[in-house]
């Protein structure tokens, strides 16, 4: 007789292969395995986060905000919602302070979590709020310890926000090795490889850009760096979310962005 599979393990493998139709843009793909493992796990608000990621990465954002909702019905601690909540309001809102404060309830939820510390150290670092960011990055390391996908994240996150070169690449180089496969891996590898010398010959790169296109794209720059620009009152806020974050004392976020 041939043995039943296990419901977690059958469960896990639909999150891995909605993850692998997400990441090369088959959202419908990745929105059907989440449906899957839904119904395998109705309790667990993991799917239903994912299916709001997909409907971000398409733009879909009330859509997005609804799953984000569902997945906090079914688990009011379900930390990974409240990194979606972080990546809507910072990425298509422009709300940082909220953006924020989502991660560091999550991480007030669990302190251990490699991928929430991860987002915080980033937004910290883009927003340029050096003396938190320092802070952050110091407990940050607590937690940075082993060798899963998720620890490596956390470390090379950390090393590029405090400016440690050659600690980042080293580490974006043990990263590879432990895990080939790893698109992450891949992707912090090759951030980290020093300049190729340039060719002295002549090489087609194929059509030039359009002036058009150029600065299009320059502006498209320029907006979302703007986006990062924020005023005293924010960078008041978020302080003071940071010392309530320290203190164990954040409340619930209001989610609205």
């Amino acid at each position: 007789m041939k043995a039943l599979k296990d419901p977690n393990d059958e469960f896990q493998e639909l999150l891995d292969l909605g993850f692998d139709h997400f990441y090369y843009g088959r959202y419908e793909a990745a929105e059907q395995a989440y449906e899957q493992a839904r119904i395998l796990q109705p309790d667990d608000g993991r799917p239903l986060v994912l299916e709001g990621r997909s409907r971000l990465m398409q733009c879909r954002l009330d859509e997005a905000q609804a799953k984000f909702y569902e997945a906090l019905r079914v688990d009011p601690n379900c930390v990974e919602a409240y990194e979606g909540f972080a990546s809507l309001f910072n990425i298509y809102g422009g709300n940082h302070a909220g953006s924020i404060e989502c991660l560091l309830y999550a991480l007030q939820i669990r302190p251990d979590r490699h991928r929430t510390w991860s987002l915080l150290v980033r937004e910290l670092e883009q927003l340029e709020m050096t003396e938190i960011l320092n802070e952050a990055a110091d407990l940050a390391t607590r937690y940075s310890g082993g060798e899963t996908e998720s620890a490596f994240l956390l470390r090379c996150s950390i090393h590029r926000a405090m400016d440690n070169r050659e600690q980042l690449r080293d580490e974006a180089e043990r990263f590879l090795g432990r895990y080939p496969e790893s698109k992450s891996a891949q992707l912090w590898s090759l951030m980290t490889q020093p300049e190729s010398p340039r060719c002295e010959e002549e090489v087609d790169h194929g059509p030039e850009i359009e002036d058009d296109e150029e600065e299009e794209f320059t502006e498209f720059l320029q907006e979302y760096v703007a986006g990062f620009d924020i005023g005293e009152g924010d960078r008041q806020a978020i302080a003071a979310l940071w010392q309530s974050f320290i203190a164990g004392t954040i409340p619930p976020p209001t989610l609205c962005s």
